[in-house]
């Protein structure tokens, strides 16, 4: 079981990663557990949530964690589970307590 510290480390180097194939994000050497992903002033859009999160369940999937991030439950949250990288870590780890 991945503990927040962990999965921090994971979503930062997701992000990360697919950051570096965009051209246009020249900030991502700052990336950190509280810059804003998806929302105003985000650093991915749309289709950038929706890779990293792929990406995310796909990793964790890889040690036996299967979880899907794209729920009801994250969707009509009142505070979105892909704001920051640290929210998301820690919407995983409540999603793998239920």
């Amino acid at each position: 079981m991945l503990n927040k510290n962990d999965l921090l480390v994971l979503i930062l180097q997701i992000v990360t990663d697919y950051l570096s194939i965009e051209e246009n994000y020249r900030n991502k050497d700052t990336i950190d557990q509280h810059t804003v992903l998806f929302g105003e002033d985000g650093c991915l859009d749309s289709m950038g949530i929706v890779s990293i999160v792929v990406d995310i369940e796909d990793k964790l999937a890889e040690i036996d964690i299967n979880v899907n991030l794209m729920s009801d439950k994250a969707m009509s949250s009142k505070h979105s589970p892909f704001r920051t990288s640290l929210s998301l870590a820690e919407y995983i780890i409540e999603l793998t307590h239920e």
